[in-house]
């Protein structure tokens, strides 16, 4: 069993929208797969294909305008 912990913002300022992200913030250490095997004396070898360690990401949006949905005039 494993825990992470992701922490992630998003603020408009005028008509852009500026973001970021951290995944693993704590940077934790897991395994998201692993299996046992044997070594050449036959005793069991455990691999672990290890997650990704803390990332970032940062950017600027812009979104662009957003067309309302028009309705029918009424009759």
């Amino acid at each position: 069993d494993y825990a992470t912990t992701d922490l992630g913002l998003t603020q408009s300022i005028g008509g852009l929208e500026v973001f970021g992200a951290v995944r693993n913030l704590f940077d934790r250490r897991y395994a998201t797969l692993g299996f046992v095997t044997l070594d050449q004396f036959g005793a069991d070898l455990p691999l672990y294909f290890p997650a990704m360690a803390r990332s970032v990401q940062l950017g600027v949006r812009y979104p662009g305008s957003r067309s309302e949905v028009s309705r029918p005039a009424d009759e």
